[in-house]
């Protein structure tokens, strides 16, 4: 590692205890990059990275939690990533109606159970 990396790790772990976060989460390496007075700080903040709006950003997605397990940046918002809000879809009418599509539930259901394709899947 190079001395800049190892400053910038520094840094980074400042902010986490800045935060009282046990565990050095990847958006304060990016706080630490907003400050940084290297050619890659710079770089990042010619191309819009600022200080300000990154920390409210960090803020909205940690939602007032801290960093306290080495997975806790997967646990963030696990809902939103992974499934999709149906009753929130529905209201939105971005739901296929199955109303009336009886048969081809039927021919999805016999396709995907393995029966004997009589019908074209």
């Amino acid at each position: 590692m190079g001395r800049d990396l190892v400053s910038l790790l520094q840094a980074s772990e400042k902010e986490a205890l800045k935060r009282n976060d046990q565990f050095i989460a990847g958006e304060l390496f990016l706080l630490a990059l907003a400050d940084t007075r290297q050619d890659i700080g710079r770089i990042a903040r010619d191309n819009g990275l600022s200080r300000k709006s990154l920390e409210a950003a960090i803020d909205a997605v940690r939602g007032g939690q801290n960093v306290d397990s080495a997975d806790s940046e997967g646990q963030r918002e696990a809902l939103k990533k992974y499934t999709m809000d149906l009753t929130e879809r529905a209201r939105m009418g971005k739901l296929d109606p199955v109303i009336g599509r009886d048969e081809e539930i039927r021919r999805a259901i016999r396709c995907c159970s393995g029966a004997p394709r009589t019908t074209r899947c």
